[in-house]
């Protein structure tokens, strides 16, 4: 997610766009460690979110086998705040695949984790990509209308 909030934004640092931003959670180590020590390692991703998560939030949720238990209790509480979930999963998407708002599957056989965790990296980078280019897009048409409304002005 660094590499997101990186590359999405960092060549238009000065400009004045609305801006997002992906969180992973939990957001360091040892706040892994804590969740999962302290309340149990199925609620990692759904006892952060819980602290984070608005109304106008998208998850991206990614899960091999789609059943791994502590993302499956994040997009049910995300789904309990009407938040939309993107699930990106692979084999045959499992539980995450059913409670996804949009689904992403990688569809193979049940094991074939290099390939799926190789395709899903994939698909994360054409996510970036898409919105970098999205907002280059928009700066760029912002300076076009600015030089069409500079050029009437000075005429």
């Amino acid at each position: 997610m660094a590499d997101f909030n990186k590359t999405v934004f960092s060549h238009h640092l000065d400009e004045h766009i609305h801006r997002f931003q992906a969180i992973r959670l939990p957001s360091t180590e040892e706040e892994l460690t804590a969740w999962a020590n302290d309340v149990g390692f199925d609620m990692v991703f759904a006892g952060p979110l819980r602290n984070y998560l608005k109304d106008i939030d998208v998850v991206i949720a990614i899960s091999s086998s789609g059943n791994s238990e502590n993302v499956i209790r994040a997009v049910e509480l995300a789904r309990q705040q009407k938040v939309p979930v993107i699930g990106i999963t692979g084999f045959d998407g499992g539980r995450l695949n059913q409670l996804s708002d949009a689904r992403i599957l990688v569809s193979t056989e049940k094991g074939e984790y290099e390939l799926v965790e190789g395709v899903h990296a994939i698909i994360l980078h054409i996510f970036t990509k898409y919105f970098k280019d999205y907002f280059d897009y928009i700066i760029v048409q912002r300076e076009k209308k600015a030089s069409r409304t500079m050029q009437v002005v000075g005429a």
